[in-house]
């Protein structure tokens, strides 16, 4: 006996396969290596007075994931360590790397594919977020991550905050003052 509805079945099969690989494909975006242990932000030299004149030092401004901490090291010229401080209130921009990892977690968000695929998406953001009481409260490295045409005061598709210190988005659909954190909404 033979199964007439046996081919329109496979054919389904094959095709609904198909559709949930492109589907995976869409959101499955590579994604560079999360940032981990140091990572510095910026350096600079300057000078200090002491009795014998004007002493040069190297001063690094950078961030620990480990200690969930911004960390000031400040070096003779010479490289001998002088000093080193962490520094928890400290908000530091995201480097150029820091925010490819934010750019790649939002691409492949689910949720948020609409925007990122559209033709005129342009990322923008890198500008730390530092709320208490939310998972952006000390220790974490809230960035925002915005899509939008690209043209001042255009439209702006997607507002997506990335914690770096986690790898997570904690919030997907950001609006200023609006969380959806359970903690920031409480009265």
């Amino acid at each position: 006996m033979k199964l007439a509805f046996a081919p329109v079945v496979m054919k389904c099969v094959v095709v609904c396969t198909l559709s949930l690989a492109l589907a995976s494909c869409a959101t499955s975006e590579k994604l560079p290596p999360a940032p981990r242990g140091y990572v510095l932000v910026h350096d600079y030299v300057d000078s200090t007075k002491t009795a014998t004149g004007d002493q040069y030092q190297r001063i690094e401004m950078g961030w620990s994931y480990d200690e969930k901490s911004a960390v000031r090291t400040i070096y003779s010229l010479d490289g001998k360590l002088l000093s080193r401080e962490t520094m928890p209130a400290v908000t530091l921009r995201a480097t150029d790397a820091e925010m490819e990892f934010a750019y790649a977690l939002v691409r492949a968000e689910p949720s948020l594919q609409k925007q990122v695929r559209r033709k005129d998406a342009m990322f923008q953001g890198g500008f730390s977020l530092r709320e208490p009481g939310t998972p952006c409260g000390e220790g974490s490295r809230c960035v925002h991550v915005m899509i939008s045409d690209g043209i001042v005061g255009h439209a702006l598709f997607a507002h997506a905050i990335v914690d770096l210190a986690s790898g997570k988005i904690v919030e997907k659909h950001y609006e200023k003052n609006s969380f959806d954190f359970p903690q920031a909404n409480q009265q």
